[in-house]
């Protein structure tokens, strides 16, 4: 009986610390990754070289506008065109010494990669170089994860930057329909970690450090329900603009087809 209780701990122990984020690796992480953007929402650095945050569509929306201009054809008739034009995008970090507010880091990012259908948007920082030494793995595109696994938020809810909350993945078959998201049907995970006004944009981590998730929705008063847009739609969309590569995936073959046409 003895041994089988000195058994049973140690599985205990094992499956503890299997579903755990060391403390310490989760702090630096957070630090060098989880970004302000807009002021409102959140964005997780996915690369360094170009120098990439992942974030919310529904996050960057006010820095998307449509233009009108006149153009003339061949025979001189004057028409109007109507084009897409992408502002900049203010993202900030804030340095803290204990309680007291240290310093902030803003800087300038171009909005290289939106897709309002799956409320997904890419922005690459203007700075030639930062300071940065971390970015955040993407679960490869052949994982998936599981309902009952640990999760664990990164964000900036209500204006509190840098926050992180723990739970649960509590289902992975759900699937939404969101006025932002063109009504368009969008698979989600469902989480019991909090979910609030500014956590968007930011990150869902499995136990390993790796995003498995970008948190996009919560509930308004059942605040136990989050929901986050899969790793398989992010790299759909990092492909579909032709940076998958540059967080060790695969691009769309259309990127390599247009890359053949200009070598040609």
């Amino acid at each position: 009986m003895k041994a089988l209780t000195i058994a049973a701990a140690m599985l205990l122990s094992t499956a503890s610390s299997a579903l755990a984020w060391d403390a310490a690796d989760m702090n630096a992480v957070i630090d060098q990754t989880n970004f302000i953007v807009n002021r409102g929402c959140s964005g997780t650095l996915i690369s360094l070289e170009p120098p990439l945050i992942l974030t919310n569509h529904h996050c960057i929306t006010r820095n998307i506008r449509t233009v009108s201009r006149d153009v003339a054809d061949a025979d001189g008739k004057i028409s109007s065109i109507k084009e897409q034009k992408l502002d900049p995008v203010p993202v900030v970090q804030v340095s803290y010494d204990g309680h007291e507010t240290v310093g902030s880091s803003s800087y300038v990012s171009e909005i290289v990669a939106h897709q309002k259908n799956r409320d997904l948007a890419v922005l690459q920082l203007r700075a030639t170089s930062i300071p940065h030494t971390i970015f955040s793995p993407i679960l490869p595109e052949s994982d998936s994860v599981s309902r009952g696994e640990a999760v664990w938020a990164v964000g900036n809810p209500a204006g509190l930057d840098a926050t992180v909350t723990s739970g649960i993945i509590s289902s992975v078959t759900r699937t939404f329909q969101f006025p932002w998201a063109e009504n368009e049907d969008l698979p989600m995970i469902q989480t019991d970690v909090g979910i609030f006004g500014g956590n968007s944009g930011g990150a869902l981590y499995n136990a390993d450090g790796v995003l498995v998730g970008v948190p996009a929705a919560g509930h308004s008063t059942a605040t136990h329900l989050g929901l986050a847009i899969p790793t398989a739609i992010v790299w759909e969309v990092l492909a579909k603009h032709c940076l998958a590569e540059h967080v060790g995936g695969s691009n769309d073959e259309s990127c390599n087809e247009e890359e053949e046409t200009v070598d040609n």
